[in-house]
């Protein structure tokens, strides 16, 4: 048709999937379902720059929003548009349930076992499932991205993607871990160290677009 293939996209991809649109008009692949056109981006060459990889705070704050404390039959109480309420209430609609709580009990389980935190095992889940996908990741704190920046090093194997997502998302996630440059191999921690990269295989920093955000006013 004489148009140009798109070559980009921009969905929201974590481990935790949300059960809603998180915004109006906005598209998420993070559900399992989702799999078919994560391959199909990989297979025609289309990157994914990957939003809200951490459910705004849910896979980096262990303690935000605990279960037992949040009430699912207000979800859909009436809330004035556009006020903090309302984007509270749909976050929480979004991504509070049980499938992602379980989730982040075992990311906190990998992350424990392995000298990692929440936040890091959460970013490293889209970046090992395919050289396609990168994330954005921005935050106040240096130390955040010092954490970030550490990723290049790590990927997580079949066995902690299974654990987490209860499949391995995609099948060249078997051959080549997040920095495309080591075969997974079987680990009790479920993470596993990378010592040697390429520019031409993506690296995991490539992948990650990093943001900091001052607060002061100058």
């Amino acid at each position: 048709n004489g148009f140009e293939p798109p070559s980009s996209n921009s969905p929201q991809f974590s481990l935790a999937v949300p059960q809603c649109e998180v915004w109006p008009t906005t598209h998420s692949i993070s559900a399992p379902e989702e799999i078919s056109k994560i391959r199909w981006y990989e297979e025609n060459n289309v990157e994914l720059l990957c939003w809200e990889v951490l459910a705004k705070g849910f896979m980096a704050k262990p303690d935000l929003w605990p279960q037992h404390e949040v009430d699912p039959s207000s979800f859909d109480d009436p809330v004035h548009l556009g006020s903090e309420e309302w984007r509270i209430q749909r976050l929480q609609k979004a991504y509070c349930n049980p499938e992602n709580y379980r989730r982040r009990e075992v990311a906190m389980e990998l992350a424990k076992s392995c000298g990692c935190n929440l936040a890091q095992i959460a970013v490293l889940y889209p970046l090992t499932v395919g050289k396609h996908i990168s994330v954005i990741f921005g935050t106040k704190n240096a130390k955040n991205l010092e954490d970030m920046v550490s990723l290049q090093h790590l990927h997580l194997d079949e066995e902690a993607l299974m654990r987490l997502a209860g499949t391995v998302p995609i099948k060249s996630v078997q051959m080549a871990g997040a920095n495309n440059v080591r075969t997974f191999r079987h680990t009790k921690i479920g993470i596993q160290e990378s010592s040697s990269f390429t520019k031409k295989n993506a690296p995991v920093l490539d992948r990650l677009r990093l943001f900091a955000f001052r607060t002061d006013n100058k």
